[in-house]
């Protein structure tokens, strides 16, 4: 499984924005600077099949009406063709969140892209998941501002953790346990904040399971140092094979 890290800040870092995408085709995650994130990295939209969404702030979630516009642009009007149906898998309330940007941004005379040969949209409740013969994924319950979604993804037998941003609780760990590789949210280096991690915290983890690959991103700019050796700090436009 290869992970290609598009952002690893958070807001205000020097950074971009989290966001990454597995195996070239599917993205987690799409803040503000995402699209041009993907392009970067010699990525666009007919190579994404699957989008996951942790939940809805801005910084994971802004790019979203930009990229379904230039989607629509790319394969519906110039014609660009695509393999997959486009899935676009996040928290309940998913489609209307993206409707109700979409009609702030450009009124009723642009719909939402929802043609079903082109585009999928899944709500996932917490234990619930979605599986095609690729890929699945499964959300479950996280500790953050609003309704919020951790994901662990499945492909060819390995389990990866996505956590999105939440404090430590017990779902968390308990998936945690559950998985093989770890991208963990550690938004400051030991100042433990609502709905976030601590570095401190990670290390707590993962010096309990030695075993597990952490990979900690969200990020402000902090010093990147741990003793411990399953911990690594990915940059913005690292690749990482696990």
């Amino acid at each position: 499984m290869k992970i290609r890290f598009l952002g690893t800040g958070s807001m205000g870092s020097s950074r971009k924005n989290t966001a990454f995408v597995i195996n070239d085709n599917i993205l987690f995650d799409i803040g503000n600077g995402t699209l041009n994130a993907l392009r970067d990295n010699g990525l666009d939209t007919k190579d994404i099949d699957t989008m996951i969404i942790s939940h809805f702030h801005c910084d994971h979630f802004a790019d979203i009406i930009h990229y379904l516009h230039r989607f629509k642009i790319k394969h519906l009007i110039e014609g660009v063709p695509r393999k997959n149906v486009l899935k676009i898998i996040g928290p309940v309330g998913l489609y209307n969140k993206i409707d109700e940007l979409n009609r702030f941004f450009f009124g009723k005379d642009f719909p939402l892209l929802d043609e079903k040969e082109y585009i999928e949209y899944v709500e996932l409740e917490h234990g619930k998941n979605f599986e095609d013969k690729n890929i699945k994924v499964t959300a479950f319950e996280v500790n953050h501002v609003g309704i919020c979604n951790g994901y662990i993804v499945e492909i060819d037998g390995k389990k990866l953790l996505c956590s999105g941003d939440t404090a430590t609780c017990d779902s968390l760990i308990s998936n945690i346990e559950k998985s093989d590789t770890i991208v963990v949210e550690a938004l400051f280096a030991e100042d433990v904040k609502p709905g976030h991690i601590a570095l401190t915290q990670v290390e707590e983890l993962a010096k309990r399971m030695p075993d597990k690959k952490f990979f900690v991103v969200h990020r402000a700019d902090y010093d990147c140092k741990s003793k411990y050796p399953n911990i690594f700090f990915p940059m913005d436009d690292d690749v990482v094979e696990v």
